[in-house]
């Protein structure tokens, strides 16, 4: 019937909100081949470069196999700050993903920040698009004195411009996943800077002081669960 096949094709609009794997991608879409076959391309590049499964949390993006690691048209060295915290918040909750895995999903499910060849990374904004699809519950936050009243979060992340907003068209945007050790009552960050090797950490005072700065403040997540 009209009614049956109108819910059945509303079904596969449902599935197809957000793109897992390569399989599906596209599906019904005109002139999607080449574009599967350059994804692919990249994917198959990735996962090689990573060799193996990615076991530790990545501390700085301009390190040594993740700086190489391709996001459309660029690599993580330069905008990969996103897909760092995405992968972290994951790793922190001990669920198993392979960094290029990730990455092919957030390339299929266009999650770039505007311009699609890469140039400016992840929207930050819509981190919670692929929480969402991975069925983890979150909280986030646009209001910066909202997110203060609830920055003691377990795991959290947080986006902040560069430069405390000034010139941002040329010092851009950072994202960066954190956690909070109540016993220690410090603040732990993963690639705070790029070069990292090990967690920077903040006190609740400093951190509070750090969310306050003037224009600093872009989004935040919070509550993250499994």
């Amino acid at each position: 019937s009209t009614q049956s096949r109108s819910s059945a094709a509303s079904d596969v609009y449902k599935r197809q909100m957000w793109y897992y794997t390569i399989g599906n991608y596209g599906i019904g879409g005109v002139g999607n081949y080449p574009l599967r076959q350059v994804l692919m391309q990249r994917y198959n590049y990735n996962k090689k470069a990573i060799k193996k499964y990615h076991k530790n949390l990545i501390y700085g993006q301009s390190n040594p196999i993740i700086r190489d690691i391709k996001f459309r048209n660029y690599t993580l060295k330069d905008v990969g700050c996103e897909i760092v915290a995405t992968y972290n918040i994951m790793k922190l909750l001990r669920i198993r993903v392979n960094l290029a895995d990730l990455i092919l999903e957030f390339e299929m499910n266009n999650m770039y920040k505007i311009i699609s060849t890469g140039v400016w990374g992840v929207e930050p904004k819509h981190l919670y698009k692929y929480f969402k699809a991975h069925k983890i519950t979150y909280k986030k936050y646009t209001n910066k004195d909202k997110f203060i009243s609830n920055r003691k979060s377990r795991f959290g992340i947080i986006a902040f411009w560069n430069n405390n907003g000034k010139i941002w068209f040329s010092q851009g945007i950072h994202t960066i996943a954190y956690w909070y050790n109540e016993k220690k009552k410090l603040y732990y960050f993963a690639n705070f800077y790029n070069g990292d090797t090990k967690p920077r950490t903040m006190t609740d005072g400093e951190f509070k002081n750090f969310i306050k700065s003037k224009n600093h403040f872009i989004v935040g997540y919070t509550n993250f669960r499994k």
